[in-house]
């Protein structure tokens, strides 16, 4: 099992519902089973929204709450995608 973790940033206007849009679409293409040198294999990815509006909070931080958050996605069971939520910051 391997794991990588990228980030995507959306520039703009993007609210929570468009960027949980995008990761359903990301979740939908990356499951398709790949065929690798005759065996079957299928991604599984975790996603973690963090949004903010201009000035609110630092890139560390907005990257500090995006992997909390793709890490309480990580425990939900198959690809799934979660937004951040300030009780994450509790755990």
């Amino acid at each position: 099992m391997f794991g990588d973790e990228f980030v995507a940033l959306l520039g703009g206007a993007c609210s929570e519902r468009g960027a949980s849009a995008l990761a359903q679409r990301q979740e939908q293409a990356l499951s398709a089973p790949l065929d690798i040198g005759g065996e079957s294999s299928s991604i599984t990815i975790s996603i973690g929204i963090a949004l903010a509006e201009p000035g609110e909070a630092s890139a560390a931080e907005l990257l500090h709450r995006a992997d909390m958050t793709m890490y309480a996605a990580k425990s939900l069971p198959g690809a799934s995608h979660r937004g951040y939520e300030a009780s994450l910051d509790a755990g």
